[in-house]
């Protein structure tokens, strides 16, 4: 359970999966296990066999960074190319200062963590009954924590970059943030500059009243320059939302952005 996001390893070129965050034997914490999967074949090029599973678990390392619970951890993560032949992993806090509730619920406090795996040593970790037998002291080590310049969303549910411009979503604010990440001339992830700059938030559109119409958002990527894909949740029960949620729940949706629209933080340059 808690999958949370799928990215892709530029240099090993291989999927990564990340499950949000769980207790492993023998800790007091809880961790985010970021797995490397080899996807084998094309199952839905290959007959009747199609809905076969066609992967390979390659590696399954804990991550440095913990958190106090299991319902806040990472909600997204990016794959991003280093200086020196290095990959990185960033991955985005679901709730503010990476917590759990109520403080999740502080606005202004966004984080995104970047890791780099140090492989360790031992035989690869493997999963027994649903759970990780750790025999590797392989893990996932914390090189820099991010603040976002976002001044009042109360969650973050993913992420995606294009041509070093981040996107981050709220499903509590139903909303999107842009703004342009710090990266080198040859656009790689440097530890020692990689920021993200002030940019701008856009809400999504509402009902013909007013009132929020995504309410679920858990998933984005860009198509182009202008145009965005989005995947929501279903709608969650017990009335902890209004009515009017259901009618985008479980779905995906396409946005354009605004025809002319600037980065705060690129003065009269269009994205």
């Amino acid at each position: 359970s808690q999958w949370e996001a799928v990215t892709y390893h530029t240099l090993l070129y291989h999927h990564i999966a990340v499950q949000e965050a769980i207790k492993l034997d023998g800790e007091d914490v809880y961790r985010a296990v970021i797995m490397l999967i080899d996807m084998v074949g094309r199952p839905w090029l290959e007959g009747k066999d199609w809905q076969i599973p066609k992967w390979q678990l390659l590696q399954a390392c804990p991550s440095e960074f913990n958190f106090t619970g299991s319902s806040k951890g990472f909600e997204g993560a990016l794959g991003m190319s280093g200086i020196d032949g290095r990959f990185f992993l960033v991955a985005l806090c679901e709730g503010n200062l990476c917590a759990q509730r109520p403080q999740a619920l502080q606005p202004g406090h966004g984080r995104l963590v970047v890791m780099e795996l140090d492989p360790g040593s031992g035989p690869s970790n493997a999963f027994v009954a649903g759970k990780m037998r750790r025999t590797s002291t392989c893990m996932w080590r914390t090189v820099k924590v991010v603040k976002l310049p976002i001044p009042y969303f109360r969650d973050y549910s993913d992420l995606a970059e294009h041509k070093g411009v981040l996107a981050v979503t709220s499903q509590e604010n139903s909303a999107i943030f842009l703004g342009k990440m710090v990266l080198t001339k040859d656009g790689l992830l440097d530890p020692a500059t990689f920021d993200v700059m002030s940019g701008d938030v856009f809400n999504f559109p509402p009902t013909s009243d007013c009132k929020v119409s995504y309410c679920n958002v858990e998933a984005i990527d860009f198509i182009n320059d202008r145009l965005l894909v989005a995947g929501s949740d279903t709608m969650k029960a017990k009335g902890r939302q209004e009515y009017q949620c259901i009618l985008k729940e479980a779905s995906m949706h396409a946005f354009a952005l605004p025809g002319k629209f600037h980065f705060k933080s690129l003065p009269d340059e269009d994205l």
